[in-house]
């Protein structure tokens, strides 16, 4: 009996930890994901620069960036939106931040993310 029990919480054990790894590999792909998001996000806003004033316009940028996110369908059955945005380094950088929120990336009872964020900036030289 002292074996059944024994080998009944090594396989409960084992088996918490393979979804683990599981969720942690799917949690990382959608940071990834996010991440790369994020970038193009960011990049879009700062080619808004008007080249006579060589300087970005925040509404112009914000509006590129959501043409981006709207696009975007990198991540299906998550809600993803601009949690905040700048015009940075003397008009020249803009800095955006994605927040991406969802049901729970874990499947374990004890562990819970139900969002994301990542921050990108690009800057003109």
């Amino acid at each position: 009996m002292k074996v059944f029990i024994v080998f009944g919480a090594f396989f409960m054990v084992f088996s918490m930890l393979l979804v683990f790894n599981s969720d942690m590999d799917k949690y990382v792909q959608d940071q990834r994901l996010l991440k790369m998001l994020a970038e193009d996000c960011s990049e879009a806003g700062a080619l808004t620069i008007d080249m006579k004033t060589k300087s970005i316009d925040a509404e112009k940028a914000y509006e590129a960036a959501q043409e981006i996110l709207s696009l975007s369908n990198l991540l299906p059955g998550r809600e993803t939106e601009i949690e905040e945005y700048e015009v940075t380094e003397n008009g020249r950088g803009f800095r955006i931040t994605l927040c991406s929120r969802g049901e729970d990336c874990f499947r374990l009872p004890f562990i819970n993310i139900y969002e994301i964020r990542r921050a990108s900036e690009y800057v003109w030289e």
